[in-house]
């Protein structure tokens, strides 16, 4: 494993920089379908990286984010 020097930036291009979306989700079943379709609504000029958290949901929560497209 190589170490990251937190200190100095990568040379990217800002073009092909990709923006991660981190979303905590806890029984969300009613609303995570929606909250992802107005994320992917969003127009981007860069690739976006959508990570949700799921904390131990007792509802569909999981089964609705690995089921989206």
């Amino acid at each position: 494993m190589t170490a990251l020097d937190l200190r100095t930036p990568a040379k990217v291009e800002p073009a092909k920089r990709s923006l991660s979306l981190v979303i905590p989700a806890y029984n969300e079943e009613a609303t995570i379908r929606l909250i992802l379709e107005k994320i992917v609504q969003v127009p981007l000029s860069r690739p976006v990286e959508i990570v949700v958290v799921n904390d131990g949901s007792k509802d569909a929560t999981e089964d609705l984010v690995l089921g989206f497209k």
